[in-house]
């Protein structure tokens, strides 16, 4: 569970699908993701996409070994300038 969602993985062949639900079941936009590259993915919200209130949503998601990157807009989503991007930190 993050941000109280539920999560599903569906193998769809070509891609693989990432459910989304919140604590009442409501589901949110899917997200599409491909292989890209060696061991990395890209994926993005499905066409259209709309949140459980109604408002279009964007999600664009990068991630390879060292970096996750998302890029999110929307009415609620991409209140900041930019894409958050994570990177992978080594401890010894």
């Amino acid at each position: 569970m993050y941000r109280e969602r539920n999560h599903k993985l569906l193998d769809k062949g070509n891609h693989i699908e990432l459910q989304t639900f919140r604590k009442d079941n409501t589901q949110e936009p899917s997200m599409l993701f491909t292989k890209v590259g060696k061991g990395g993915f890209c994926g993005r919200t499905e066409q259209d996409a709309k949140n459980s209130r109604g408002e279009d949503v964007y999600s664009y998601v990068t991630v390879t070994a060292e970096e996750f990157t998302s890029i999110d807009k929307g009415t609620t989503w991409g209140k900041t300038p930019g894409p958050f991007i994570f990177k992978r930190k080594y401890i010894d």
